[in-house]
């Protein structure tokens, strides 16, 4: 991992000594950046975006102070981050805190009890937009049982797979526009149409803008979009992709129309062919887009989904939904040069890739230690253009070339295989049944409500919890602790809204997915649907995930299925990571545990 950014302020033990106890300090500031040539406002983690990498090891405790320097209160949410026993430090303004007040601070602590790649966010507003945001990696505990003699028996690739692990490359993407999150929601209410259109694709806060021409951009158009913009967008007026109307004819150029080239620096990873392995984390924290990853001429090896083991995959590229993380491996086996790190936008509204570098170089350290104090790697050369194509195997809209594999979902399988007694026939489980629509322009719902943000000023439902009644009861939903939970989703697309595929993100505890199909959900349970022979469902070796996404909906109705236990009590948001879906109300509350409220130490609900 190539930790570029400046390095967090850090009281760490080395790393040949059991760590208990890591301290990290983030400041977080509201700037102007300018990370693909265009300038424009953002929030920074100390002074960059994506933030400092926080590294620690499974079983470590980390107390992470937050500093808040900017002009708007913030808070900070630990994605992927189970939090088990810590509910205040989930960083849910009205629900698990109070925002941090403008230059005051706040104390995030909690305990690794999990391994992997994460990642945080603010969760005020629409901050993470405008890049309130960095990664976690906590390294897996000695003597974790790993999945790697299953990509190589060779006893010398496996101490390279574990060396590189220790090491990985840092490959967070995501969408980025030129205007603020707040203006592009300002623009959707304005004109009714909503500004599915953005400027580039950033990896590790790097990019360029890039206008494709006409020959490579019109055969790429989706055939329900039928032309594009110079930006690669459906035209505003196009009411398969904008079916509510609205006032197409008022849209801003610049967000719709207006392309021009930028020729900024991009991301390098530096890798040494001695190494014989390399290990990438990658994230995708987009606004709305789903992103694929490839790198030319590697097969990726994907050994871990949201922060844990699966039995590997081998596939030429990965496509990521909006909060998702994944491990993987490459074998540096090819000849010293140049080779394109392809990063695409593949979804219906807009053809988009950012692109980055990855550069084989005999002098790149092969062992680095992430937490000694040390200056960031320093790139011999800039780069500003990506290398002659090489075996690519996804082109600039994302999709597959030849016979390219991607990484298909159905084949994540937990390693090693989780105990699931919990999965066989329960007598007493919850049911929770969500049915998603889009009912106007601005109306994207859950049970055909609205979540509504939480004023600044509200006692959150954790500190009491009475301030519950005041939430729709169609968006809460009680567990004693201890049971099982079933939260069944039915999507239901046309009429004329298209739905894409909504990345529904849990807080807390993990949970099975236990499937997904086309077609209605027309049981009251999972159990019916198991004796029905629903297909789909797989109650024998289910990913155990945080992220679970709905199949796109271009007309009828598609289905989810995710279980988990209530154990560990509190207030746990789910919501759809689809920024702009979240900021029209697509959340709801699971309120675990109900019968064990925890009791939250005065020293948090001292902190405003």
């Amino acid at each position: 991992m190539r930790l570029s950014t400046p390095l967090l302020a850090a009281a760490v033990l080395s790393a040949r000594v059991a760590a208990v106890l890591r301290q990290y300090t983030l400041v977080v500031t509201h700037s102007t950046i300018a990370p693909d040539g265009v300038s424009r406002r953002a929030w920074l983690v100390n002074g960059t975006t994506p933030g400092p990498t926080i590294v620690a090891d499974e079983g470590d405790q980390l107390s992470i102070n937050v500093i808040n320097k900017g002009d708007e209160p913030i808070t900070i949410h630990w994605h992927g981050i189970e939090q088990l026993g810590t509910a205040w430090s989930h960083g849910v303004p009205g629900i698990t805190q109070h925002p941090i007040a403008i230059g005051k601070s706040f104390m995030y602590n909690w305990t690794a009890t999990q391994m992997g790649y994460h990642w945080y966010h603010s969760h005020q507003h629409l901050q993470v937009d405008d890049g309130l945001r960095g990664d976690i990696y906590l390294r897996p505990k000695p003597g974790r049982e790993n999945p790697f003699s299953l990509i190589s028996s060779n006893a010398a690739d496996i101490a390279a797979m574990k060396a590189a692990e220790k090491n990985p490359h840092k490959l967070f993407v995501y969408d980025w526009k030129h205007k603020t999150a707040d203006e592009y929601m300002e623009e959707w209410k304005r004109t009714m149409v909503e500004p599915l259109c953005l400027d580039d694709i950033l990896v590790n806060g790097k990019g360029q803008v890039i206008c494709p021409s006409r020959q490579i951009l019109d055969p790429l158009v989706h055939p329900t979009v039928g032309k594009a913009t110079d930006k690669g967008c459906a035209f505003p007026n196009n009411t398969k992709v904008f079916p509510y109307g609205g006032d197409p004819n008022s849209v801003k150029p610049e967000i719709f129309y207006q392309c021009k080239n930028t020729t900024t620096e991009l991301e390098v990873f530096q890798v040494n062919p001695a190494s014989k392995w390399a290990a990438f984390n990658v994230v995708n924290a987009a606004s709305i887009w789903d992103l694929r990853v490839s790198i030319d001429n590697h097969t990726l090896y994907t050994f871990a989904a949201d922060g844990s083991y699966i039995r590997p995959i081998e596939s030429e590229f990965i496509g990521i939904p909006i909060g998702e993380r994944f491990q993987f491996f490459i074998k540096l086996d090819k000849p010293i040069s140049d080779y394109t790190v392809r990063v695409a936008a593949s979804v219906l509204p807009q053809r988009l890739s950012g692109f980055a570098v990855l550069q084989y170089n005999a002098k790149a350290p092969v062992k680095r230690d992430l937490l000694a104090i040390e200056p960031p790697t320093i790139v011999k050369r800039a780069v500003y253009s990506t290398p002659r194509p090489k075996n690519s195997y996804i082109d600039y809209a994302g999709q597959a070339i030849g016979s390219a594999r991607e990484l298909n979902p159905i084949n994540i399988k937990p390693f090693p295989q989780i105990p699931h007694q919990n999965l066989l026939p329960i007598r007493k489980i919850v049911t929770i049944r969500l049915d998603a629509e889009r009912t106007s322009e601005l109306g994207w719902f859950l049970n055909n409500r609205t979540w509504a943000e939480q004023p600044d000023s509200a006692t959150p439902v954790l500190f009491d919890y009475n301030q519950a009644n005041a939430i729709d009861s169609h968006l809460k939903f009680t567990s004693l602790k201890g049971q099982y939970v079933d939260v069944i989703m039915v999507v239901t697309s046309g009429n004329p809204s298209l739905h894409p595929p909504h990345p529904i993100h849990k807080h807390g505890v993990k949970a099975w997915y236990l499937g997904w199909g086309s077609g209605g959900f027309p049981y009251k349970t999972v159990a019916e649907a198991q004796a029905a022979g629903l297909s789909g469902l797989n109650m024998v070796d289910p990913q155990y995930r945080d992220t679970f996404v709905t199949p796109a909906g271009l007309g009828g109705q598609n289905w989810i299925a995710f279980r988990f236990q209530s154990t560990d009590p509190g207030p746990m948001f789910m919501h759809c990571h689809i920024d702009p879906h979240l900021a029209v109300g697509m959340a709801v509350l699971l309120l675990e545990g109900i019968d064990q409220w925890p009791k939250t130490p005065s020293y948090y609900t001292s902190q405003h």
